[in-house]
């Protein structure tokens, strides 16, 4: 297990993630990435604000950017 941690950059803020979570591998990270991006979209939606350049960034123990997941990738239907 890898622990996790899911930055979430509404354009030029970011807001970090100080806890993460363990997950199996960064497939497991990335799914979880796009179940917390259609929160985040969804609430957004009803309150009428853009998603435009808003992502949630994975980041490894380590503190490198594993993945970029971009909100509007929870749009998605495929």
């Amino acid at each position: 297990m890898a622990r996790y941690f899911f930055h979430v950059r509404l354009g030029n803020d970011r807001a970090l993630d100080p806890e993460g979570e363990d997950f199996p591998d960064l497939e497991a990270a990335h799914e979880e990435a796009l179940r917390c991006a259609r929160e985040i979209v969804a609430e957004k939606l009803l309150a009428g604000d853009l998603i435009d350049g808003h992502s949630i960034e994975i980041v490894g123990e380590d503190g490198n950017l594993m993945l970029s997941v971009p909100l509007n990738w929870a749009l998605r239907l495929d």
